[in-house]
């Protein structure tokens, strides 16, 4: 992730932009510093102000980099500028539910988003898609992982691991 980042973080290119940021939020600690990141995801939203995707992307960013309460504000925004709801959304909310403190959400989120009537994993005409299917088994895993810890990790908005711009 970091060689990726380091090769396209001056990208003016919006796909190279949206894959590298995405491809950094896949798992927690995938680089050290995750400014560079929210950088070149903000900088790609400047272009595409409401765009469901990026407004995702930059939630799971933010949430990598332990800003809980920005990345769920960018997950209702991305909710918001979607016709659909998706299912590696509601991933991404139980993940940062439980971050901001709230297993219970977590649990609630990760059942919603398992039973989404058009899930990928499920939906035999999405099977080719091999990388979105691989993205929500990695969140899917992770948010069950979750709920076997005993204890949430809570955000703290002082002490993220980078100085992303906000």
């Amino acid at each position: 992730c970091q060689d990726m980042l380091s090769e396209f973080s001056a990208t003016e290119n919006m796909d190279a932009a949206f894959f590298t940021a995405w491809t950094c939020s896949l798992a927690p600690d995938a680089i050290d510093d995750y400014g560079p990141a929210i950088t070149l995801i903000r900088r790609a939203l400047r272009k595409k102000r409401s765009d469901p995707k990026m407004l995702m992307t930059l939630a799971a960013v933010l949430l990598r980099d332990g800003q809980c309460e920005e990345a769920q504000k960018q997950l209702e925004a991305s909710d918001r500028s979607s016709r659909t709801t998706s299912a590696t959304r509601k991933y991404l909310s139980a993940l940062t539910q439980f971050h901001l403190g709230n297993p219970d959400l977590l649990r609630k989120l990760l059942t919603e988003a398992n039973d989404h009537r058009d899930h990928p994993l499920d939906d035999t005409k999405t099977r080719s898609v091999w990388n979105i299917r691989l993205t929500l088994k990695l969140l899917r895993s992770e948010a069950e992982n979750l709920i076997l810890a005993t204890q949430p990790t809570e955000c703290d908005p002082a002490e993220t691991n980078s100085g992303g711009e906000k």
